[in-house]
């Protein structure tokens, strides 16, 4: 898990998916619901996910094919050990 700004961002290259941490990683055990919606700020196939907790509270975003949406900076900072 990597640090940017005040975010934090995990990386996957294997599955070329990033998670977008929103919220302490100790109050995630409290999502309760997924919210599937298309990623349309990027080409085709890649979706983000949104973990809520009961509709209301937005704990992280999921973004699945990362590399076609994530700046490669970003994606190469994510890829190297901290």
């Amino acid at each position: 898990m990597h640090v940017v700004g005040t975010l934090k961002i995990t990386y996957d290259a294997e599955v070329d998916a990033a998670y977008i941490y929103l919220s302490p990683v100790d109050e995630r055990h409290a999502v309760r619901a997924s919210l599937r919606q298309p990623f349309v700020w990027s080409g085709p196939g890649s979706d983000m996910i949104l973990d809520v907790e009961d509709g209301r509270k937005v704990h992280g975003i999921e973004i699945l094919g990362a590399s076609a949406c994530l700046p490669e900076g970003l994606l190469e900072l994510l890829r190297t050990p901290e």
